[in-house]
């Protein structure tokens, strides 16, 4: 059984983890509509940002998969 302090930390790094990749965004973003480059450094620039979301994305999904198996695993 987990103790309670141990859920409360898992929780607080998960919200950690999310306003990082929140703030990460944002930045990569307004980083890539300011950039001085032509129309193909920033197409490409964007087309990486996407490719970075896709991953992040489904980082999170496959960290949500395994936190919801091992709050299964957990009897109270």
């Amino acid at each position: 059984m987990k103790r309670p302090i141990e859920n409360k930390i898992l929780h607080a790094l998960v919200m950690l983890l999310l306003i990082s990749i929140i703030v990460y965004f944002i930045l990569r973003a307004v980083s890539i509509g300011f950039a001085e480059y032509g129309l193909m450094e920033k197409t490409l620039g964007v087309l990486f940002f996407f490719a970075e979301a896709y991953v992040m994305f489904h980082a999170l999904g496959y960290f949500r998969g395994i936190y919801t198996l091992t709050r299964k695993n957990v009897k109270p």
